[in-house]
């Protein structure tokens, strides 16, 4: 596996392909962490961001600026907007305060069956507005390099499928306009979607 995520980084830049990498294991390889692998896609994604004009013009804006004018770029409204802090899940940095973030993901999680997360939403508008408009790449490849946990107490959560499944809704749906590539390297027992599999074959 760490053989085949070489080769598409490989092939990636041969194609002047931006990779936004992660994986999902901890520094001592035993267990898998919630989150990880997404928390270390929007980490490139900002480190990224924070070179490219297009998104920091003055070279001098904070992280939060530049996710807001992502978000923008993306079409966010300001209902959506408002729900920034939530993104410490996934961007653990982002601070808004004691306890502000925890309030908001357990409001976020109580709507669960009313619309989409806000969580995800915001996961899919950054990665939408970044594949398209960033200035420093000819198109985005999202690569997750997935390992199983040699601990009975590997962890995973509902948020690493559902960004999985908002990230194959946006590949399914692109349009004319630079390439957005999912790529996720893992074995059967390790994929984060029952749907990508079938779906990468249709």
């Amino acid at each position: 596996k760490t053989e085949l995520a070489a080769h598409v980084r490989a092939w990636a830049m041969e194609h002047d392909l931006t990779v936004l990498s992660g994986q999902n294991q901890s520094p001592t390889g035993t267990i898998t962490v919630p989150r990880l692998c997404w928390q270390e896609v929007f980490s490139a994604l900002l480190k990224e961001a924070r070179s490219d004009p297009f998104w920091n013009p003055r070279e001098g804006a904070n992280d939060r600026e530049i996710l807001r004018r992502l978000l923008s770029s993306a079409g966010a409204t300001r209902d959506v907007m408002a729900w920034l802090p939530v993104l410490r899940l996934i961007i653990p940095g982002l601070y808004f305060g004691p306890n502000v973030a925890n309030s908001m993901v357990e409001r976020d999680v109580l709507h669960a069956l009313t619309r989409p997360s806000r969580v995800v939403t915001l996961c899919k508008m950054l990665i939408d507005a970044f594949s398209r408009y960033s200035t420093k790449s000819e198109g985005t490849v999202i690569l997750l390099h997935l390992r199983r946990s040699t601990s009975f107490f590997g962890q995973s959560d509902d948020y690493d499928e559902d960004i999985v499944e908002g990230i194959m809704e946006l590949c399914e749906n692109r349009g004319n306009c630079k390439p957005l590539i999912f790529c996720v390297v893992a074995r059967d027992a390790g994929v984060p979607s029952k749907a990508l599999l079938p779906r990468a074959r249709h």
